[in-house]
């Protein structure tokens, strides 16, 4: 016989049930969500390499210099790494930086700096929760963060 599983329910069948026996709890998440979250995110991976491109810019840096060769580390270089990492995550999923979501990273942002920057996607996945972390409880860093996303947003569209 299965287990048995008790008291547990999918999380779309509790959305869909929220949603029609409480709509003004709908509406209330929906507009936190909406003063949360940014009003654009990306869905195109293939404008990765242009918001590396001007990323380098704005921090005047030249992108090959993020690229990694063998096995000489540079702390300030790993830095502007996580920074850009951070960037494509509020970019692209800023529902991961604010910990709204459990599930992993999107793959395709892994996969593009992986093969833009010579990285390897594990140590990549692992810079994602150091990022969590750092945007949830440094006001700085988060500040930082949101003003270089609106800088590239203005700048790519």
């Amino acid at each position: 016989m299965g287990a048995l599983r008790l008291n547990s329910y999918a999380p779309d069948l509790v959305v869909s049930y929220l949603r029609t026996k409480y709509p003004e709890v709908n509406k209330k998440i929906t507009e936190e969500l909406a003063t949360i979250l940014p009003k654009q995110t990306l869905t195109d991976f293939s404008l990765i390499p242009q918001l590396l491109h001007v990323y380098c810019q704005i921090r005047q840096i030249n992108p090959e210099q993020l690229h990694v060769y063998g096995y000489k580390v540079d702390l300030k270089l790993v830095q502007y790494r996580k920074e850009f990492l951070a960037l494509l995550l509020i970019c692209f999923q800023p529902e991961k930086l604010y910990g709204l979501i459990q599930k992993p990273a999107l793959k395709g942002i892994t996969l593009q700096v992986s093969q833009l920057l010579g990285c390897n996607r594990t140590t990549l996945k692992n810079y994602v929760g150091e990022i969590i972390v750092r945007f949830r409880h440094y006001e700085a860093f988060k500040t930082d963060l949101l003003a270089l996303h609106a800088q590239i947003l203005a700048t790519i569209n």
